[in-house]
């Protein structure tokens, strides 16, 4: 028998093995893979880094948080600081306009009462 008429049989084997060897059902392998961290391939592997958005939102939020606090910590001592500035303005230009205008007045009516005997 010629050499390539074996290779033929061999081949023939080979398909029929082929064709009649048992295939696992798919469940199966699922479950074996449910052991596994491996995705299959269906599956959308989405990725644990947060996305530009989430971060973007994440810095908005730290920004306006920090800008809160320090709004509450520096608006009251900036808003004391002026009105204690308008308040010695105040007080400072209330003794100039009493000296000029309000003791004269007092003075002369002062001046008009008759004295105690």
């Amino acid at each position: 028998m010629p050499a390539h008429f074996f290779e033929a049989a061999s081949e023939a084997a080979i398909e029929r093995t082929i064709e009649t060897a048992p295939i696992a059902p798919a469940t199966h392998l699922a479950e074996d893979d449910a052991d596994h961290d491996l995705p299959l391939l269906t599956e959308k592997v989405t990725s644990l880094a947060p996305s530009l958005a989430d971060i973007q939102a994440a810095q908005r939020d730290a920004v306006q948080k920090e800008l809160m606090c320090w709004l509450e910590q520096e608006l009251p001592l900036a808003i004391l600081k002026i009105t204690d500035g308008i308040a010695d303005q105040l007080l400072g230009e209330l003794t100039r306009k009493a000296q000029e205008h309000l003791l004269p007045n007092l003075m002369m009516h002062l001046g008009d009462l008759p004295p105690d005997t």
